[in-house]
């Protein structure tokens, strides 16, 4: 409650708008006016007791639908904490999204190899390619010297020690 010193000038338009909003208004004998306003809200409590010491205690219905669903913390009043634990299809559920969660990230672990040795795949072919054109060519794979078909074979076991 708010103290307001006025004179008995404000006294009608400080106690209309009391009336107004519920409240009241009413002259100390100090001559200071004193203006309350009531508010009234409706809240369901919910009844339980707590799990330590047997306490009977009432949570609001919000506040214990929330603690349902995210199984936080709340304490009775004299202070031990408690929860409310998941119930079966909860615990199914969370396990059901940690194994789709694990069978995604194995899923993408895959794709990534799969694409690796697709890009693997292609830069063989792409050396199978080269290795052909320079063997059709008679060109020595080691020192890369152009030789005549005949000649290919001897260069190789002389120089390279490879026998055909």
């Amino acid at each position: 409650m708010d103290a307001i010193s006025c004179g008995t000038e404000a006294l009608p338009a400080l106690r209309e708008m009391a009336d107004r909003k519920a409240g009241g208004c009413e002259m100390s004998t100090d001559g200071v006016a004193r203006a309350s306003i009531i508010v009234n809200r409706a809240t369901t409590l919910i009844a339980t007791d707590c799990i330590f010491c047997g306490v009977l205690f009432a949570l609001p219905e919000r506040l214990q639908a929330e603690r349902r669903k995210d199984h936080e913390n709340f304490y009775c009043p004299n202070g031990h904490g408690q929860r409310f634990s998941q119930n079966e299809t909860e615990r199914q559920l969370e396990a059901e999204r940690k194994e789709n969660a694990r069978i995604k990230s194995l899923l993408l672990s895959e794709r990534a190899t799969v694409e690796r040795l697709a890009i693997d795949l292609m830069d063989n072919a792409k050396e199978l390619k080269r290795v052909k054109k320079r063997a059709e060519a008679t060109m020595c794979l080691q020192c890369k010297r152009t030789f005549a078909t005949s000649r290919m074979q001897r260069h190789i076991a002389t120089k390279h020690g490879i026998t055909p």
